[in-house]
């Protein structure tokens, strides 16, 4: 299986199809095989790259990290693997805390992103909501309640019952010090401060269900000088696995416009 070394770190990838580079970045208890209905779709017409985040599917751990960190060592991680695959520029797609990292990675290689799309972003923890939600995931993280955490994330990406089988395997590859990690630098996190500087084309995509990412949605098409938002609808947060034909469409029609 192919890995690479990066910042000291196994990085598990997979790579297919053939022409312009594109690029995934999955969500927190996920893994490269949340874009399993993406890969065929998009490996005809683009050199399509998955991979899993440090502490997640089949990559390695971080060592020394300070919550405060993290993001930048994600999209440093991010930047090294793309310098080794002789990679330029690229397009770029990110779901949930996937957008994190892009942002991140944004904010300090932007000259390397031709187009990108985002997917249920949120630049901050800003709403009672998402307060609630991060910090019931750390308190089940805390008490090891991984079984609970798996069940959670397979059942809410999945669409059909293999897909839920399929997630919550990956979940439980989640490593617990890389999830406490991850969700304790979300409380240092504020992206918002820099997201006017970013001027590169980019979609927001979001599920027509998500009204609880409504404040987040205005945010970031009022901060972003060149986004446009759509909403898919009848879904929740996951529209690249609940609503895959949908997405793949729109995702095409951004990245081909001329």
């Amino acid at each position: 299986m192919p890995h690479l070394n990066v910042q000291n770190t196994p990085l598990y990838y997979e790579e297919q199809g053939r022409g312009f580079p594109l690029v995934f970045l999955h969500g927190m208890g996920l893994s490269h095989v949340n874009w399993h209905g993406q890969i065929k779709h998009f490996s005809k017409s683009f050199r399509v790259i998955t991979y899993d985040m440090r502490g997640h599917g089949r990559s390695g751990v971080s060592l020394a990290q300070r919550p405060a960190d993290y993001l930048l060592t994600l999209s440093r991680d991010l930047k090294q693997l793309l310098d080794i695959l002789k990679i330029k520029k690229a397009h770029f797609i990110a779901y949930s805390t996937g957008t994190l990292v892009l942002l991140q990675f944004l904010r300090e290689y932007s000259d390397m992103c031709e187009r990108a799309v985002l997917t249920g972003a949120f630049p901050r923890l800003s709403t009672p909501y998402m307060y609630a939600k991060i910090s019931m995931s750390y308190a089940l993280t805390l008490m090891n309640a991984t079984g609970f955490e798996a069940r959670g994330v397979a059942l809410s990406n999945g669409a059909t019952k293999q897909e839920i089988g399929l997630f919550m395997n990956e979940a439980r590859k989640v490593r617990r010090s890389e999830a406490l990690l991850l969700l304790r630098s979300l409380f240092f996190c504020d992206l918002t401060k820099f997201l006017h500087e970013l001027n590169v084309p980019i979609l927001l995509l979001y599920g027509g269900n998500e009204r609880y990412m409504m404040k987040y949605r205005h945010m970031m098409l009022t901060s972003l000088p060149r986004a446009e938002v759509c909403l898919v609808p009848k879904t929740s947060h996951a529209c690249p696995t609940k609503a895959s034909a949908t997405f793949n469409m729109l995702v095409e029609d951004f990245l081909t416009a001329r």
